[in-house]
């Protein structure tokens, strides 16, 4: 069986109150979904909220509030 690996390594989740138990749980759970690694998409999303976890965070290349958040570049989200 892999080793698990560290998400503490990931900048922004050490000590991040915004990073529960169940968060993740949930990543691990849309990773396997998605047949990728939770700490693929925990690096995602860390570079999208600049390391705060914070879902408030104004993602600013596309100005998108949220994680990960899919949508339509036609849509006006200003």
């Amino acid at each position: 069986m892999p080793k698990k690996f560290n998400y503490q390594q990931i900048q922004g989740i050490e000590t991040n109150t915004n990073v529960t138990a169940e968060f993740i749980k949930n990543v691990e759970e849309i990773a396997a979904r998605l047949k990728t690694k939770p700490e693929y998409l925990f690096a995602a999303i860390s570079f999208e909220t600049a390391g705060t976890f914070s879902p408030s965070i104004l993602y600013s290349v596309n100005l998108v509030l949220g994680f990960e958040v899919f949508y339509d570049k036609k849509s006006s989200y200003r």
